[in-house]
């Protein structure tokens, strides 16, 4: 729901309405800022998985605790995308043009005819989360992974960032 407020259906960030609920909850908390903090989402998608990231690894002097389930890889935004320079490094997008190749190629991992587009499309997201988890380990370190947490023939989205 979070993710539906954050981004309208054009792709316009309406991010302003997401930080000042949480102004409103840091607000009613008996002590600000927390020393433990927890992040936890299922489905979280596109950017707004992005954006839970920076904010997670924006936190200092707390504990921090994640569990992000990624998906709809093909709406990431570039501007939001957390690991640009890991994609640039390992060539895979080297500016927005390729960014916006890439991530339309994860559209394709499901429902296409073509196997080796459905096999580019899952390489795609596998790619896009491989950065997050790059991003949250510059971070957290070896404290960050990322698992499935689910067979894929039940959710082709079925993979976790964690951060323990």
């Amino acid at each position: 729901d979070l993710a539906g407020r954050m981004i309208d259906p054009d792709g316009k960030r309406r991010i302003g309405e997401a930080w000042q609920g949480l102004r409103r909850i840091a607000e009613g908390a008996k002590e600000w800022p927390p020393k433990k903090i927890a992040v936890c989402a299922k489905h979280l998608c596109g950017a707004a998985t992005d954006i839970a990231l920076r904010s997670a690894a924006s936190v200092e002097k707390a504990e921090m605790r994640l569990c992000v389930a990624t998906c709809c890889h093909h709406s990431c935004d570039y501007d939001l995308y957390v690991a640009r320079s890991f994609l640039a490094e390992v060539g895979a997008a080297r500016g927005r043009r390729e960014f916006e190749m890439l991530q339309k190629s994860c559209g394709w991992s499901f429902g296409v005819a073509s196997a080796d587009k459905r096999r580019i499309g899952l390489l795609s997201k596998r790619l896009l989360d491989l950065g997050r988890l790059h991003f949250l380990r510059a971070k957290f370190g070896q404290r960050s992974t990322i698992k499935a947490y689910c067979d894929p023939r039940l959710s082709p989205e079925n993979l976790v960032l964690l951060v323990w």
